[in-house]
């Protein structure tokens, strides 16, 4: 049985599915139909639409990974992808998730994607730390990279964010850093004396 809070998001995740593929007259009765869904009914439908931990192809992970979700992408390495949680408990809150269905979030590149994220973060969000915390989601594993500007836990109370917001996130954590140019040494032109020529200085001949 799927708990409140992975209820609750992968509502959130549908929702904004339908908002960006169905057609306008038929949206809002599909929102309607999934925000209705109690946690029982919400898992017969991901089972009957081929989503469910049973089918590694189709979980909500593995279609952000193929992108069949979209989604917010902010790094990518061979074992994993890094993007922003569209719930976040505080801003720029990334998940890494693994690309194996059923993939270890203590792999060497997982470990290296996340620590080069956390540091973004923590750099140009200005964050006091960075907490790091695991969840899972029809078997498949995520590591959650958490900014903490005040007090904020992973039990904390989330937030819907605007796709204009997360799309700026995402433009500043991706964002090279531009390379400084190197100063050119000023050197001072020696000027060059030019030196008038001298007239040889000749005597008169003598007269014998």
């Amino acid at each position: 049985m799927l708990t409140e809070e992975q209820t609750q998001q992968i509502k959130e995740q549908l929702v904004k599915q339908i908002s960006e593929n169905f057609p306008e007259d038929k949206r809002d009765f599909a929102i309607e139909q999934v925000n209705s869904m109690n946690s029982e009914e919400l898992e017969n439908f991901l089972k009957q639409n081929q989503m469910s931990g049973n089918n590694e192809e189709k979980c909500v992970f593995c279609s952000i990974i193929s992108g069949e979700i979209p989604s917010y992408k902010i790094g990518e390495n061979e074992k994993a992808i890094a993007v922003l949680e569209i719930n976040p408990i505080s801003q720029s809150h990334a998940l890494i998730i693994p690309k194996e269905h059923k993939g270890k979030i203590d792999e060497k590149e997982i470990k290296e994607l996340s620590a080069e994220i956390a540091k973004k973060i923590k750099t140009k969000f200005k964050a006091k730390k960075i907490e790091l915390f695991p969840s899972e989601l029809f078997n498949h594993k995520v590591l959650n990279i958490l900014p903490i500007y005040k007090d904020e836990t992973s039990s904390s109370k989330r937030k819907k964010e605007v796709p204009e917001e997360l799309k700026e996130i995402q433009e500043i954590l991706i964002e090279e850093p531009k390379e400084k140019k190197p100063k050119k040494e000023h050197k001072e032109e020696k000027k060059t004396e030019v030196k008038e020529p001298v007239e040889k200085l000749r005597l008169p001949k003598r007269i014998p």
